[in-house]
Parts: C-alpha cells; sequence; structure tokens
C-alpha cells in the first residue's frame, strides 16, 4: 500500500506545468510558518483528543469516512498517539495535508487531512 502511495506521488509530480495555472502570488496573508502552525496545533489536538484546541472557522466541518460527523466524535472522542506524521503546505492556497499514523492500540489508522485557511 505504501508503494502505491509512493508512486502515487511521483506520478502526480510528473504532471506538465501547463497541465494546471499555478497563482502568481501566495493567497493573501498566507505563509509556509502559518501553515505549519495550524498543522501542529491539529496534530497536538489530536493527540490530546480535543478538537476545541485547534482554531475552526464557525462553518468548519469535519469529515470522516466520507461523512460529516460532530467535531468531538468519531477518532477525537479519545486521544491518539500519533507515530508518524508529514505534512505538506501550499500557500498558494493556503491548505495544508497531513498524513499521519497510528500503529499502536487495538486499532491502527492512517489518517489524511486537509486543512484550509
Amino acid at each position: 500500500m505504501i508503494r502505491a502511495l509512493v508512486i502515487f506521488m511521483l506520478l502526480g509530480c510528473a504532471v506538465p506545468a501547463w497541465a494546471e495555472p499555478v497563482p502568481a502570488t501566495a493567497a493573501k496573508g498566507c505563509t509556509r510558518t502559518s501553515l505549519q502552525k495550524i498543522t501542529n496545533r491539529y496534530i497536538e489536538a489530536l493527540k490530546k483528543g480535543n478538537p476545541s484546541r485547534m482554531p475552526l472557522a464557525p462553518q468548519a466541518k469535519y469529515i470522516e469516512r466520507r461523512k460529516e460527523i460532530p467535531l468531538g466524535q468519531g477518532i477525537w472522542k479519545s486521544p491518539l498517539t500519533v507515530d508518524f506524521s508529514r505534512s505538506f503546505f501550499d500557500v498558494d492556497i493556503c491548505e495544508s495535508f497531513t498524513e499521519i499514523i497510528h500503529a499502536k492500540g487495538a486499532h491502527p489508522y492512517v489518517i489524511g487531512t486537509r486543512l484550509k485557511s
């Protein structure tokens, strides 16, 4: 499974530059540092099992297993050990994607999270 993910990521990088327009400048007020801070707060909130530790917009949605559920339900019911995480930051559209692996416990997880600022 991991090999397939790596191959997909590598193939995604092979897309020609003309395939999709890239904004000339970053989103207003968006920096790599600000995206990193928000992502770090998300990971810490996940470790504590407390989503209120994140700065969220009133219209924020939480989707788990392709269904919108109330924030605080699902994986948020208890603290989660984060054994590995990696994040990608896109300042042009002011979004981040974080992969989290929880390998300990009765139910292991691989979680993909997209945060929009």
